[in-house]
């Protein structure tokens, strides 16, 4: 049986998270997938399991930007976006069985919050 690589869970976080501005005005309603497709060509060459965090992340800021728009509010920052949203979505779609390598290496990471 191959040895699972170890990963650092919240690591993969902030490195997607990195890649997002400090404000997102949210007044274009296409203006977070714009901010994602640029994220994800600016991370190709970093590998699949950060292709998937940033897609996982996006997902998470998308709803919370939902649940800000509904408050009224245009302007967001990723740094409110919280690990569990984010391990959320990365769950959601390590599901999928053409992840299953990367799901197993999910699942038995650590998850290190002390930064």
């Amino acid at each position: 049986m191959n040895e699972v690589k170890p990963l650092d869970q919240f690591a993969l976080f902030e490195r997607a998270r990195s890649f997002w501005p400090a404000r997102i005005e949210l007044d274009d309603p296409s203006a977070l997938y714009v901010l994602y497709e640029r994220n994800e060509k600016a991370a190709e060459g970093d590998g699949e399991l950060l292709q998937l965090a940033m897609w996982a992340f996006h997902q998470a800021l998308h709803r919370y930007a939902e649940n800000v728009r509904r408050q009224g509010c245009l302007t967001i920052s990723p740094e409110r976006v919280t690990f569990d949203e984010f391990d959320r979505s990365m769950r959601l779609n390590l599901a999928d069985g053409s992840w299953s390598a990367e799901r197993v290496q999910w699942e038995q990471s650590t998850i290190r919050r002390e930064r």
